[in-house]
Formats: structure tokens, sequence, C-alpha cells
């Protein structure tokens, strides 16, 4: 017999493999309105590229959990990015300006370990929803990270 993971046990032991990637950005990433959830996606997706090719190491990586917000009809994405060459404020500053051309409002914080990053993005999530996930990791990142603990 297959065994089912509880919501919220499930939701536990993701957020604790997640903590375990060196993140680098917290980003909330909005849309104006419009936009088909497909194309809002395109455009995450667009964006995580394009910030892969101007300032992403070899460690490049990205987690993407949707939302709809409390009306249902805000749709938006909660990111988590990692392996940046630089990640401080003035490239911050551009990244929101370069996603507010493509999409909408951006909000890009330094991620900040053991504050409850994590368990904000996972916080609407069920085992049900991971195929709305979109996830881009390096496997290898996590595993060092775990080691260096």
């Amino acid at each position: 017999m297959e065994e089912h993971l509880d919501k919220d046990t499930w939701r536990e032991e993701f957020t604790h493999w997640l903590e375990g990637f060196p993140w680098k950005w917290f980003c909330a990433l909005t849309f104006r309105p419009g936009f088909s959830e497909a194309q809002a996606r395109w455009r995450l997706r667009r964006w995580c590229d394009e910030l892969r090719k101007a300032l992403g190491t070899r460690d490049f990586e990205w987690i993407a959990v949707p939302e709809r917000g409390r009306t249902r009809n805000d749709f938006h994405f909660h990111v988590l990015v990692a392996g940046l060459r630089r990640w401080h404020a003035k490239e911050r500053l551009e990244w929101m300006r370069r996603w507010w051309k493509l999409a909408g409002d951006g909000r890009i914080d330094v991620y900040k370990p053991g504050i409850g990053g994590v368990p904000y993005v996972l916080k609407g999530l069920a085992p049900t929803d991971t195929d709305t996930i979109e996830i881009h990791l390096v496997s290898s990142t996590q595993q060092l990270q775990l080691g260096a603990k």
C-alpha cells in the first residue's frame, strides 16, 4: 500500500528540502491585467532565462510557485533565485525594471534564511499542486548546502 503524507507534513518536508539551497533572491512577480496563465508563465521563463544569461553562474537555479491571491483574481508568482554573480541593490532594481517592462510589478528582496521565506512561498501549496510549480534546480547545490551544515 502506498503511503501518502498529509498536506502539512508534505509542506514541512518540501520546505526543509528547499531551505537547503543557497537562495540569493526572494521575488514576488505580478502581472498587468489581460495575461492568460500561459502568457504569464512564458514571461516568467523569459525573465529567468534573461537573468541567467546576464547574471547567472553555472549553478543558476530558480523555483516559482504560483498564487492567485485572496480574491483568486490576482495571479502572481513567488520566486526564489540562486546562482547569481551579483545580486545586491543595483541588480535587484534593474531586474524589477525589466519585469515591469515585460509583465507587471515585481519586488525583489535579498533572501534571508531562517525568517520564513520558503514557508511563505509554499503557504497555499498542496501535494496535488506540484504540476503548477516551475522548478529549475541544479541538484548538486542542495547537497553541497546540506553537507555544509
